[in-house]
């Protein structure tokens, strides 16, 4: 249960296998901005933006791997994803007429650089909260360099022709980043620490071994929702970490509505509970200990993103 590491690009790839057909090796990857474009959309709250998130969250076809990613070097970098709406192409000397016009972004209520606390607070979490979506996708996901230190292009998504400060990677930043690079090697940890979020094939929706939970499964106030409800803005996501051979639930929320959101939790059978293990609203993101929640849901912030553990209580048999 690893992710795809060797690949070849290659698109449409339904040119090369059909349907049924399952290659000896996945060693053939599609690669496209589909999911880039729909995590930044759902990342800031555009209407009927959950559907086409959760299909590209859970895809994992037989036939090939999938290349996720938020960002790339043709466009903003993670930094610049929630500081900049437009383009800020002038240096290119091409009058801003050159690279992407829809980036799909929001800055999070002031275009370019701010020093107000909220705004910079805000940014901070939004890259949070999209780097936990790319790393809890079934899909591979690819980390553009320098999007763990914060690097800036200060609002240029086409830097090609710039061999100078625009381009480059700005080390001056990384004591400032320091704390986002932590969070980032913990959430690389988290992924490498739960084969359920990285299987080798597709998730069914169904309780197909019987564990007693369905191997993916979708919440929101209420447990056991369809996933079809596409007005929606928040959700929680459950693995059933027994289908990967594991001990430990995994339960997703996300809410990029206005308002706090109630996320239900479905039970946990014995003598488990659920216990809190990350919230982009925290100071550092990763609690230092894993709290035990005790009511039947969490109440999660708008514009956040929480991984809550499902597993036995300490001392419990």
């Amino acid at each position: 249960m690893t992710d795809t590491k060797l690949f070849y690009y290659h698109f449409p790839y339904e040119q090369i296998y059909e349907e049924n057909e399952t290659p000896k090796f996945r060693n053939l990857a599609s690669y496209s901005d589909d999911y880039m474009y729909t995590v930044r959309r759902f990342l800031k709250g555009d209407d009927n933006m959950l559907g086409c998130f959760l299909e590209l969250q859970r895809k994992n076809p037989k036939q090939h791997g999938v290349i996720n990613y938020v960002t790339n070097y043709y466009g903003f970098t993670l930094a610049d994803m929630v500081s900049y709406e437009k383009k800020n192409n002038e240096a290119n000397g091409e009058n801003n007429t050159d690279g992407n016009d829809d980036n799909g972004t929001w800055n999070c209520g002031v275009e370019g650089n701010s020093r107000k606390k909220g705004i910079v607070s805000l940014r901070r979490q939004q890259m949070k909260n999209a780097l936990t979506m790319l790393f809890l996708s079934q899909g591979t996901p690819m980390l553009m360099a320098g999007d763990e230190d914060c690097n800036t292009q200060k609002g240029n998504n086409n830097t090609y022709c710039q061999d100078n400060p625009v381009g480059w990677k700005d080390w001056s930043r990384s004591r400032a980043a320091k704390e986002f690079t932590k969070y980032v090697k913990q959430m690389i940890a988290f992924r490498k620490a739960h084969a359920i979020l990285r299987m080798e094939q597709p998730m069914k929706l169904a309780d197909a071994k019987g564990h007693g939970y369905p191997d993916l499964s979708y919440h929101e106030e209420s447990a056991w929702i369809s996933p079809r409800y596409r007005n929606r803005k928040a959700i929680g996501i459950m693995y059933c970490g027994k289908y990967a051979g594991e001990e430990e639930d995994i339960y997703i929320g996300f809410n990029f509505s206005d308002f706090p959101k109630k996320l239900a939790l479905p039970c946990q059978k014995g003598k488990r509970a659920w216990y809190l293990a990350m919230d982009t609203t925290a100071r550092y993101a990763f609690l230092p200990e894993q709290e035990e929640l005790k009511e039947t849901w969490y109440l999660l912030d708008a514009q956040s993103v929480c991984i809550i553990i499902g597993k036995q209580k300490a001392g419990k048999i």
